[in-house]
């Protein structure tokens, strides 16, 4: 399964941070705006019940000629222009009352605040004039605010408060539930669907569907989750993938043990019978009998010793102690041993040792068993006539052991499964050719050297290589294994092209 592109997370308390910060900035501003929307509906008609156009400062002008008294006149009052000797010098509207020149007395009286005033009085300069010229507005009392009027206007004034108020809630309640709401969203999308995307995949991986992977965009922490879990759903499903194949392999392996021991086992219990009732009558013939029964119960040993060396290579706590040996000697001397087994079934050997000393951490007796094996499988599954070569390569940080021949090679079908117990084809099986786990033992032996075998694909050749690191460090063990750039294909004679 295609992992999900990762992205750059932001930490998850910045983003509810953030989240906090803008639904509490919203939250205020959308309170400002409602009472703003109450005090304006409540307030702003007050000025103009309590103070309409019969005051001077509201409708003075500079060109005094042009002041619209009109609504002043409907209310039986006018308007004096009046300069700074007190003299009246100009009237808007019919002057009721009062002299056409003020005195100090009569002015001062004009402006104090009396119930028994026929008249409201207001004033205010006229612009452009430097103060020299003063309008004076005059309006009956009777039509200036009174304190019954103050009663009703402060009635209407709370019951629009109210009205008002009911209104601001409603609508501050329908604002923050749109606001909350789109919070939620924020939040759910950010938190609560990763999370329930992890929940989902915890109940596959609890229900042993191990190919579940998490794909959500999150924040650092939520991210950080999902590559976790993803990094331990694939190791669980390789972990289930590897016991499978053991389960195989060890049904595998049972079967194999059992049609190659029944086999001699069989024979054995067929020849003593036979010794037992008389049925072998010669010497000779009871000599031939008695030594394909030695040479049957042989095989059931090495079978037994093969799969007990097995199931001690296959313990995570087998001990592989290793010394620098001398690699170019091991090989002489494996080369040496082997060379009147060739020479017998008439093969044609060959080997490509350095002369110089090539010294590398190994357990001589384990490397011995791996390298024996291959050997001994080009001897027994081959006819005569093959050829078989060993040979010794160095490089800078590995060096390589190829065992190659040019016999019957491997059948395609079992390349794959090569190295498993018991990988053997129909003919092997029919034959004494071997007990099917040489391969599985010199592959845990490399491994236990932390080095690699593989079987090369070589048109008409069988090659299987065996590398080793020059030095046992966890370094190397990561930069040497797998390193196939480095491993060049063995040429048609058998050495090594670097």
């Amino acid at each position: 399964m295609r992992k999900p592109k990762k992205l750059k997370a932001t930490k998850l308390f910045r983003r509810l941070l953030s989240y906090y910060i803008w639904f509490s900035v919203t939250i205020t501003c959308i309170a400002v705006l409602v009472f703003g929307f109450i005090i304006i509906r409540a307030v702003g008609p007050v000025e103009e019940v309590l103070f309409p156009n019969i005051r001077a400062e509201a409708i003075v002008k500079s060109d005094y000629t042009h002041i619209k008294a009109s609504f002043i006149q409907s209310l039986g009052g006018w308007v004096e222009i009046i300069n700074s000797k007190r003299q009246v010098i100009h009237i808007i509207g019919e002057k009721k009352a009062g002299p056409l020149q003020y005195d100090s007395i009569q002015w001062q009286k004009l402006f104090y605040d009396s119930k028994t005033k026929p008249y409201y009085v207001s004033s205010s300069p006229v612009p452009g004039t430097n103060d020299q010229l003063l309008a004076v507005v005059f309006v009956s009392s009777e039509y200036a605010i009174q304190e019954p009027l103050l009663h009703k206007v402060a009635e209407e004034m709370n019951e629009d408060f109210h009205i008002s108020l009911v209104i601001g809630l409603v609508l501050l309640l329908i604002l923050f539930t749109v606001n909350l709401f789109i919070y939620g969203r924020l939040a759910s999308k950010r938190v609560t669907r990763p999370l329930k995307s992890i929940l989902e995949g915890l109940h596959s991986i609890v229900d042993g569907q191990y190919d579940k992977r998490l794909q959500y965009s999150g924040d650092y922490e939520l991210q950080q989750i999902q590559d976790h879990f993803n990094t331990m759903a694939e190791k669980l499903e390789q972990a289930e993938q590897m016991k499978h194949e053991m389960e195989a392999s060890k049904q595998r392996m049972l079967t194999g043990i059992s049609h190659d021991l029944r086999t001699p086992i069989t024979t054995i219990q067929g020849y003593t019978q036979a010794l037992q009732m008389g049925l072998i009558e010669t010497e000779e013939k009871r000599q031939q009998v008695l030594t394909t029964m030695l040479q049957k119960s042989q095989r059931v040993s090495e079978l037994i010793d093969d799969f007990f060396e097995l199931s001690k290579l296959e313990s995570s706590d087998y001990p592989c102690e290793l010394e620098q040996t001398d690699l170019s000697e091991f090989i002489r001397e494996i080369a040496a041993e082997y060379y009147p087994l060739f020479e017998e079934r008439e093969f044609v050997f060959n080997y490509l040792i350095p002369s110089k000393v090539v010294s590398i951490p190994a357990n001589s007796r384990l490397l011995y068993r791996a390298v024996s094996n291959l050997l001994s499988n080009a001897i027994h599954y081959n006819p005569s006539g093959t050829t078989v070569s060993i040979v010794l390569d160095v490089m800078p940080l590995e060096v390589l052991i190829r065992v190659e021949d040019n016999g019957v090679g491997i059948p395609e079908e079992l390349r794959p499964t090569i190295f498993d117990a018991f990988s053997r084809g129909d003919r092997a099986r029919k034959s004494d050719g071997g007990t099917g786990l040489g391969l599985t033992i010199a592959k845990h032996i490399v491994e236990k050297h932390n080095g690699e075998i593989k079987l090369q694909s070589v048109v008409g050749k069988t090659v299987f290589d065996i590398w080793l690191p020059m030095q046992q460090t966890k370094q190397t063990t990561q930069t040497v294994v797998g390193k196939s750039i480095r491993r060049k294909i063995v040429g048609n004679k058998g050495f090594l092209k670097q």
